[in-house]
């Protein structure tokens, strides 16, 4: 099973509470998708990479409120990181990899509510999936740094 990952924003505080990750709003669940569009005969490219929004899903925390904020205003967040964290050979959480997502924009907030009805939701609270755009995105394997960094306006 998967471990959460952690969303640090600067200034919309999440409510988690593990130590050393205060503030960070856990992450339940993930999409993101990142492609080339390629001609269908011959596989050659056909334009240049697109980027979609990036999708978390969260319950709701104290920074439910100014997400919509920053939804409804068009603010800019300066910098967003994304935390991913697994188990090391000693049994320990590490950070492994991070989504770092610059001038990004909150583009939608979709409240949902599995069923209540459904004992196999029982576990579930209610959730949020937020959709963030941005214009800079670094990809970083901690364990060596190795880092690829893209920004979709710069490039064109």
């Amino acid at each position: 099973m998967p471990l959460p990952a952690y969303l640090e924003i600067g200034e919309i505080p999440g409510s988690c509470k593990v130590q050393g990750r205060e503030n960070h709003m856990e992450i339940l669940g993930f999409r993101h998708e990142v492609y080339m569009p390629v001609d269908r005969k011959d596989g050659s490219a056909s334009g240049t990479r697109v980027h979609k929004d990036l999708i978390v899903i969260k319950n709701f925390d104290k920074g439910s409120p100014k997400l919509y904020q920053y939804l409804c205003n068009g603010k800019i967040i300066a910098s967003a990181t994304l935390k991913w964290y697994e188990i090391d050979p000693s049994g320990q959480e590490k950070m492994y990899f991070t989504h770092k997502l610059e001038n990004a924009r909150v583009t939608a907030v979709r409240p949902y509510m599995p069923d209540v009805d459904n004992p196999h939701n029982e576990q579930y609270k209610h959730m949020e999936e937020v959709a963030f755009r941005y214009e800079k995105i670094t990809w970083t394997f901690c364990d060596g740094n190795v880092e690829f960094t893209d920004s979709w306006v710069e490039g064109r």
